[in-house]
């Protein structure tokens, strides 16, 4: 089926913003493991340059990850196929673990669990791998490929029972019962299933009339203004109990809004380099991350004066981003001519 192209664009643009919040942090992990490499930063510039980009990370922060859910909601609505059968439940279920779970469990595997170690991420070796990453009871930005499961599990069964009419009431009580709730896995399932469920009513109702609209720079820089404004009342107002919880939903909707008019301006344009990215934000997404922390550790133990200064701060930020996005398009493409390669031998 032909791909919507707004759709790729914005797949590349989030994905950019993904690797430039993960470009940021000095610290990660739980009691599965973990590093902190604040001391790294020495002196009043270093910290203003840190204090602004962190800023930056936490604007963005406000809408990335529920646009990436919107997204794959949006796209699964285009796709769309009828299910009226366990069988065909079993089938959709079978055919999304091999599009995520697989891809999960050899990433982590063999490339997330190395880095990681090499790093000196783990403090109890195995148990802190299996646990922290294969479980996902610690640090892991893979998070987002088993959520995104569960909810295509969910989705099966309630194709299946003919209730996705009501689904956008059963995403709402699901995300506000992830505020009241504990867990791990499950407990970002219920508060993501509101995003995925959006996308699809997106899809469905919303883009058409979108795409078809005019001045969408200038609607863009509307949404930009309104996002900022809304992100600094919630920071100062909003920032605990339901009331963020709340907040979260607000900052998510317009942020993305910002982000669908940018994407409808910079295809309009042509500027298909974010296209080709968006091809690639799988494989972006699988590989970038776990970088992060082999740069760190080489930066912490050959180069610490790297963050002494603002400039090497800031010099520090755009390194990451540029050498997690260049790895993982360089590991993504070996993985391809691997997996072709197989594939000929069977």
């Amino acid at each position: 089926m032909k791909k919507i192209q707004t759709y790729q664009y914005l797949r590349g643009i989030v994905i950019i913003l993904v690797l430039l919040g993960h470009s940021l942090y000095m610290a990660a992990g739980s009691k599965y493991g973990g590093f902190s490499y604040f001391d790294l930063i020495q002196g009043d510039e270093s910290m203003k340059i840190n204090n602004a980009l962190q800023l930056f990370v936490d604007m963005i922060y406000g809408f990335h990850m529920p646009l990436f859910m919107m997204i794959s909601g949006a796209v699964y609505m285009y796709t769309r196929k009828e299910i009226n059968t366990i069988k065909e439940v079993g089938i959709f279920i079978s055919k999304k673990a091999k599009r995520l779970l697989i891809p999960f469990v050899l990433v982590t595997i063999f490339w997330q669990i190395p880095l990681k170690y090499i790093s000196g991420y783990f403090t109890n070796g195995i148990k802190d791998a299996i646990f922290g990453q294969i479980f996902l009871f610690g640090n892991s930005h893979l998070w987002f490929i088993v959520v995104l499961f569960i909810i295509f599990v969910v989705v099966a069964f309630i194709e299946y029972l003919n209730i996705s009419k009501i689904s956008i009431v059963i995403a709402v009580a699901c995300f506000i019962a992830g505020y009241f709730l504990e867990g791990n896995m499950m407990l970002l399932s219920l508060q993501y299933g509101l995003w995925f469920f959006l996308g699809v009513l997106f899809e469905k109702y919303i883009r058409k009339r979108i795409e078809s609209g005019k001045l969408f720079l200038l609607k863009g820089l509307l949404a930009g203004i309104v996002y900022v404004v809304v992100f600094f009342i919630g920071k100062t107002y909003f920032y605990e109990g339901f009331y963020k919880y709340i907040y979260t939903i607000i900052t998510g909707i317009v942020g993305s809004l910002f982000i669908l008019y940018l994407a409808l301006f910079i295809e309009k344009i042509n500027w298909t380099i974010f296209e080709k990215i968006g091809n690639d934000s799988f494989d972006l997404y699988l590989y970038s991350d776990s970088i992060n922390y082999v740069f760190l550790f080489v930066a912490a133990n050959y180069f610490p004066e790297l963050y002494s200064t603002g400039i090497g701060n800031f010099a520090a930020f755009l390194m990451r981003f540029v050498i997690t996005f260049l790895g993982a398009i360089i590991v993504g493409k070996i993985v391809k001519v691997i997996k072709k390669w197989i594939w000929r031998k069977t």
